[in-house]
């Protein structure tokens, strides 16, 4: 065998090694992410300020269930959220829990304000 064809041998079961490696520290992880539905016309009624107020309640609603129920939240864009979990359960019951959490807060503001909110989960 050259030394070349030794040193490729040696690079390529050093690389398999890795991979392996890599594979084992590989993680399944449930993805959960919000929005808030209506979100433009909301600001278009009410003004820049109030829209960005209700924008960070529904995202401090929502971080907070997520927290709650063992997740993490990975950041927010515009009116979504999004957030992770390392079981499946916990980003269904996160999303479970937003929901009735929102059904709470809609119950004390008048119609007009109130929102709704899509959940969407991708199981890992």
């Amino acid at each position: 065998m050259t030394t070349d064809q030794s040193r490729i041998d040696q690079l390529l079961k050093a690389r398999a090694e890795v991979e392996q490696e890599l594979g084992r520290m590989q993680a399944e992880v449930s993805v959960l992410f919000t929005d808030v539905v209506g979100s433009t016309s909301y600001f278009e009624r009410h003004g820049d300020i109030a829209g960005l107020a209700m924008v960070t309640r529904y995202a401090d609603l929502a971080s907070e269930a997520v927290v709650e129920q063992g997740g993490r939240p990975v950041k927010t864009i515009g009116d979504a959220v999004m957030a992770e979990f390392s079981e499946a359960q916990q980003a269904v019951r996160a999303g479970v829990e937003i929901q009735r959490r929102l059904l709470q807060l809609n119950a004390t503001l008048p119609e007009q304000s109130r929102l709704q909110l899509r959940v969407g989960i991708h199981l890992g």
